[in-house]
């Protein structure tokens, strides 16, 4: 199955720091090959996009994917396993505005599924969704739902529109798939817009990390001036949100999404979940 990380900060010059501290736990440890990676990231409100559609190796961290990023806001899919660029091309990243997402779990489904969603969504969101992506089209419907709530145009977005509106995609995303026949299977959804980031998740289990401040005297001396730069290292605070289950030996926490919940984060990395 195709893997989802995210990360926001307060700060962008805390990646290097954030990942030489915790870029060993942001994998599971039965991770397989990867095969494949897409990357979007921000920068003071710029977009970076990255992608590794076809390039099987062997990946031991997340270094590599973050190489010469500086970013205070990042969604990532990874492929482990050998099936085709399809599943990256489900997966995103997608734009549109200020909002970007990346969706796991949405490849290898019918034309009756992607149609059921497209039918849901705002007409000029659904024209969006390219010829033949579910994946695309599950943002588009993400989008939909916002601009029911408050309109596409708000630059400010709470907590309780990412809930309702991702809540209500999966539900619809439940909805179509079995209408088409399908099992529903879990389906990962990412956004970020901002301010703001977002994963929510149905079937496939989550973990979280958040640091507030890094202290590990050793490592900030290994750090200095290198990876930290100017930034003072006590005032950095960032999260960390990936599939998969939370490794025994690090400070994370599983969240369990058998039933469905959505992990919300705010510039002030203050972490909050709730059921969907």
């Amino acid at each position: 199955m195709d893997k989802l990380i995210a990360y926001f900060a307060n700060h962008p010059e805390g990646i290097r720091a954030a990942l030489a501290l915790d870029s060993d736990g942001l994998r599971a440890p039965d991770a397989g090959r990867i095969y494949g990676w897409n990357l979007v990231a921000s920068f003071r409100g710029e977009p970076l996009v990255r992608s590794r559609p076809n390039e099987p190796r062997e990946l031991t961290d997340v270094r590599e994917v973050f190489d010469g990023v500086r970013t205070d806001s990042a969604l990532i899919a990874l492929r482990e396993g050998s099936r085709s660029a399809d599943s990256l091309d489900e997966g995103g990243p997608f734009r549109f505005g200020w909002w970007s997402c990346v969706v796991v779990g949405a490849q290898g489904r019918g034309a009756a599924v992607r149609a059921g969603i497209l039918g849901r969504s705002s007409e000029f969101l659904a024209r969006l969704s390219g010829p033949r992506s579910v994946g695309h089209g599950v943002f588009a419907l993400f989008l939909s739902r916002v601009h029911a709530l408050i309109g596409l145009d708000d630059s400010q977005v709470d907590r309780a529109v990412l809930d309702k509106a991702l809540s209500e995609t999966h539900r619809a995303w439940t909805d179509e798939c079995e209408a088409a026949g399908e099992a529903p299977g879990s389906l990962v959804i990412g956004v970020s817009h901002r301010d703001m980031l977002a994963v929510a998740s149905r079937g496939a289990a989550l973990r979280s990390l958040r640091r507030n401040g890094m202290r590990d005297r050793a490592l900030l001396e290994r750090l200095r001036g290198k990876e930290l730069g100017k930034l003072d290292p006590e005032r950095l605070r960032y999260v960390w949100i990936a599939t998969g289950d939370a490794p025994a030996s690090a400070p994370w926490v599983a969240h369990d999404a058998s039933r469905g919940v959505c992990l919300t984060v705010d510039r002030a990395c203050d972490l909050r979940a709730a059921e969907l």
